[in-house]
């Protein structure tokens, strides 16, 4: 969404309160997925998937957060994962 000098600041507010509203709950899930000890990568996945089912309804510039919230939040996890030891389940699920 750009703003053009014919659009009222009260307009630009409201939509941009209706995205933090339509974002709020499929971000805290996916915040929440992510910071899970238990996390698996289904879980994480599903929770991504949400947020990301919102990004067509966005401005561009909400679409590119959420993107890269998303995008920065995966590999974060991920990264995470690699540097965790091997368990035992972990390296025979592996072979």
């Amino acid at each position: 969404m750009s703003s053009s000098p014919s659009t009222p600041q009260h307009v630009l507010t409201q939509i941009a309160e209706a995205e933090v509203a339509l974002l709020k709950t499929p971000l805290l899930a996916f915040a929440q997925a992510l910071a899970s000890p238990g996390a698996n990568l289904l879980t994480v996945q599903n929770a991504a998937a949400n947020v990301l089912l919102q990004v067509p309804q966005l401005s561009a510039p909400a679409q590119t957060a959420a993107l890269n919230i998303v995008g920065n939040g995966l590999t974060a996890w991920i990264s995470a994962i690699g540097n965790k030891p091997a368990t035992a389940t972990s390296a025979s699920s592996a072979s």
